[in-house]
């Protein structure tokens, strides 16, 4: 027999079988077998197992991997072992076939492939590494190390180019039991590193599992060590699994200087090409972009983006890849490197190269982007330097697409924020898709927009249209709500089309945009009609006291009387008249919390009105503890009841005078007696005929 084929699995049956199936092709073409050993399953990894084999065993597990490894080599009959595990799957085995078919393997005494490991599901995001996996057995073929088991590695081993497996078993790992297993496993190799100080593999095992547990400064300290190991030692191939993740760490902690220091160690030491290059020159990229070095920025990224080209091309197959994993050579990596180097050349003002680079095809798939809103914002960025927002169609219609669907409202709010930095491009920008021909909801927003900002008569009729049909309302669409605020139209429009989240966003995005938010707001003279109005109302005026400095209290004021006014109108509708009652707060446990704070300050007004000062503070106070949001508010309000005590000690004895008898002819109007109320009008009307406040006693007379 030529191959033997090992496996040890426990509850696999995730992938088994598709790893197996895999693997079938190789049974059938070639003489070979499969064994597999069982540490202890409990689901249906033995059933599926039969499917593909008949030697099946059962290992009893003892917290070692090197002893249960080697218990699959005891059952091999083949000239080669090969090992792999059940998350693994073997893409396509004909150039394995072939390898053993052609007595090839005879020149060698080992064999090495490539494994492709995914880091998320749609299987965008992985690593790489060339992993020696085949053996020639002998009587020294034998698994070492209880944690990181492997078989010592022959001097003559071939490279299976295109032999791949694609290893899916970090996908769906909990990351609270990946944290518990490394602190685990950290703990049994500490015990080790006591045996073997100055062996470079067992370091660069400990800082991937600090790295594991995010703990960047224990893997700085390792990491070092194993360097100095490496050094002195010259195994280079470790050197080049540690200094990566040294850098690595020094990035997680945005240590960029001492990252940038330890990536041009790298290249001192190395003196030569390799395929962790790849990484260092990804990790200085992001290392120069975070320090605004953006020349040095643009220059990594060339280096970087010519490796991986040589990688992919099959040109830079060295040693380091037996021990490092290539982490930064996906699709999303390269496009991340793509962004920063495209935002650096937008810094310099090199225009041109900016527009090359986000012009490549591997932009065009957002799934393939960590972060599509950098993308839309870079190349919003790159419109306006470049004063032509032409290609914002071509943009728009590719997150249109069905294999990027999802983002088109990442796009569309991008558009908004951006417009919203500056007038100028806010206009072009409206007046550019103004001109698309295409009908979709935020195509027809814009038209909105542009109707506004140049005074068409059909405005308000395509807004009433818009808010009436059954288009669901984003974040960007708060430019409706100016538009209602500043026509004095009824804000019940936008009902049932935002909920109380989206319009508190709503308010403060406003304020911040608009300068004259608060001036249109306090402007606003449409009478409600409809208690949804006062709702709505009633939320706009409270969120936007919520925001408004105490340096200016008479637009606090202002606002704080059209709040309470719509407050009042509905909880009057929605609850009973008797609730706004100073004298009857027995519906206050019934209120829900989001309009407590608001009814305080209604009753705290009624209180007033009754001239009850201590009981108008109280419930101020008391709004105030319900709601936090209301400190600027309240303290105005408090700030205005004190100026008004003081105000009214400083009148002079006459001004004390005048009220008491005014106060007198009230009491005498409320009783009745009215021919003695007449009488005493009449003599203060001799005494002080200018007061305003006799023409309002007449009338009550």
């Amino acid at each position: 027999m030529i191959l033997s084929i090992g496996m040890i699995v426990k509850n696999e049956e995730k992938y088994l079988d598709e790893c197996l199936k895999s693997l079938q092709p190789i049974l059938d073409n070639l003489d070979s077998e499969l064994i597999i050993v069982d540490t202890g399953s409990v689901d249906n990894t033995v059933e599926i197992a039969k499917k593909y084999t008949n030697k099946i065993f059962h290992f009893e597990w003892c917290n070692d991997f090197a002893a249960a490894r080697n218990e699959t080599l005891k059952y091999a009959a083949g000239k080669w072992y090969m090992y792999i595990d059940a998350d693994e799957i073997l893409q396509d085995a004909s150039e394995l076939i072939k390898f053993f078919n052609s007595n090839e393997y005879e020149k060698y005494e080992g064999a090495k492939y490539e494994i492709k490991s995914y880091r998320n599901e749609n299987k965008t995001s992985y690593s790489n590494i060339l992993s020696y996996r085949m053996y020639r057995i002998n009587q020294d073929t034998k698994f070492l190390g209880t944690i990181h088991e492997y078989i010592p590695i022959p001097e003559k081993v071939k490279t299976l180019y295109n032999t791949v497996f694609d290893h899916y078993g970090y996908i769906f790992v909990n990351p609270r039991f990946t944290k518990t297993k490394a602190k685990r496993n950290i703990d049994l190799m500490i015990k080790e590193v006591e045996q073997k100080p100055d062996d470079p593999r067992l370091r660069s095992h400990i800082v991937d599992s600090y790295l594991l547990i995010d703990n960047y400064e224990e893997a700085i300290n390792h990491a070092k060590i194993g360097i100095e190991i490496c050094k002195r030692t010259k195994l280079n191939n470790y050197y080049c699994a540690l200094q990566p993740n040294l850098v690595f760490s020094y990035i997680k902690l945005n240590d960029y200087l001492n990252a940038i220091e330890e990536s041009l160690n790298y290249f001192e030491y190395t003196k030569m090409t390799l395929a962790t290059d790849i990484d260092i020159y990804y990790f200085m990229i992001l290392s120069y972009y975070e320090l605004k070095n953006y020349e040095n920025c643009i220059d990594s990224y060339n280096k970087y983006i010519n490796l991986v080209e040589k990688y992919k091309n099959k040109k830079l197959i060295t040693f380091d890849l037996d021990l490092h994993s290539i982490l930064c050579l996906d699709e999303i990596a390269i496009n991340n490197t793509i962004l920063m180097a495209a935002y650096s050349f937008i810094q310099i003002q090199d225009y041109k190269n900016a527009l090359k680079l986000l012009q490549q095809s591997s932009l065009k798939n957002l799934n393939m982007i960590k972060n599509p809103s950098v993308y839309f914002n870079l190349q919003l960025e790159l419109m306006k330097r470049i004063n032509n927002y032409i290609s914002l169609l071509e943009l728009y219609n590719n997150a249109a697409m069905e294999k990027n669907i999802s983002f088109l409202e990442d796009l569309e709010y991008a558009i908004e924020t951006f417009s919203n930095t500056s007038a100028d491009e806010k206009h072009k920008i409206i007046k550019c898709i103004n001109n698309w021909n295409k009908k979709t909801d935020y195509v027809l927003y814009m038209k909105i927009k542009y109707s506004f900002l140049h005074n068409n008569p059909n405005a308000i009729e395509l807004l009433t249209k818009y808010c009436q049909s059954d288009i669901e309302f984003k974040t960007y669409h708060l430019d409706i709500l100016y538009y209602i605020i500043d026509n004095n139209l009824p804000v019940s429009l936008i009902y049932g089309k935002v909920n109380e989240e989206l319009l508190n966003s709503y308010v403060k995005s406003l304020y911040n945009n608009y300068n004259d938010f608060v001036i249109k707001l306090l402007s606003y003279t449409y009478k409600p009609e409809l208690i949804e109005d006062n709702f709505l109302l009633s939320i706009i005026y409270e969120n936007t006291l919520n925001i408004v400095s105490t340096d200016k209290p008479d637009d606090i004021l202002k606002l704080y009387t059209n709040y309470i006014e719509n407050l009042k109108k509905y909880i009057s509708f929605t609850y009973n008249d008797n609730v706004i009652n100073c004298n009857n707060l027995n519906y206050i446990n019934f209120l829900p919390s989001k309009i407590l704070s608001g009814y305080y300050c209604i009753i705290a007004e009624e209180s007033m009105k009754n001239n009850d000062k201590s009981s108008y503070i109280k419930y101020l106070k008391l709004s105030l503890k319900t709601n936090k949001n209301y400190k600027n508010l309240i303290s105005v309000l408090l700030d205005t009841f004190q100026n008004d005590i003081e105000i009214k000690k400083s009148k002079s004895e006459f001004e004390m005078l005048a009220d008491t008898i005014k106060n007198n002819i009230k009491l005498f109007i409320n009783s009745g007696n009215i021919i003695q109320a007449k009488e005493i009008l009449n003599e203060y009307m001799l005494i002080n005929p200018n007061d305003s406040d006799i023409e309002n006693l007449k009338k009550l007379l």
